[in-house]
């Protein structure tokens, strides 16, 4: 008789989890107050983690979690120059992204206003730089004579092909024929292309 189910008072079988809850209007909404509270700590919990690893992030780091994640970022300078493209390399002080077909931009960390994730979820910004290099070195292990350069430096926009560059001038050959020599210190961002 053990194995038979228990009878409502209608007949139809009970379930003996309900059974042991009381239709207690005032037990149901303590139970909801329950679930509701609990939900309410859950999301204050993951908010809390939210916050904290926002307040340890740096541009370096989004910059880095991005480059992991291979996302198309759209990164605005403090010029207002916008440009598109994918986190290549994370420097100290530089970043190099992929805006082209044979076409790289070079930019210091501190001309970058923000960073504009193309679809994605938000990435914590802890990363480190993927290089010890500086602007300078990066600068002077990518460009190769006879690749085109453009520069800008105060405000000025200077293009021309690369004689040659050291980890603190660039020699750049202008349209007419003249040679600049660019302060590296004093450039915001190059970019670099093998085609004109």
């Amino acid at each position: 008789m053990d194995d038979e189910p228990e009878e409502g008072s209608r007949g139809e079988p009970v379930d003996r989890a309900e059974a042991s809850v009381p239709d207690d209007p005032a037990l149901e909404r303590w139970l909801a107050e329950l679930r509701t509270d609990s939900a309410a700590r859950s999301r204050a919990r993951v908010a809390s983690l939210r916050v904290h690893a926002a307040e340890e992030a740096t541009v370096t780091g989004v910059l880095t979690d991005l480059l992991e994640r291979a996302a198309t970022v759209v990164v605005t300078l403090t010029s207002g120059r916008r440009h598109r493209g994918r986190v290549l390399v994370v420097g100290p002080d530089a970043v190099v992204l992929t805006v082209g077909a044979r076409e790289w931009l070079l930019t210091r960390l501190g001309a970058v206003a923000s960073v504009r994730v193309v679809g994605g979820d938000p990435v914590h910004g802890e990363g480190v730089p993927t290089t010890a290099a500086s602007f300078g070195r990066i600068l002077a292990a990518a460009a190769h004579p006879g690749e085109w350069l453009r520069a800008s430096v105060g405000g000025e926009a200077v293009g021309g092909e690369v004689v040659a560059v050291s980890e603190q001038v660039a020699v750049v050959r202008l349209d007419n024929g003249d040679l600049s020599y660019l302060n590296l210190e004093a450039v915001e961002e190059v970019t670099l292309s093998s085609v004109r």
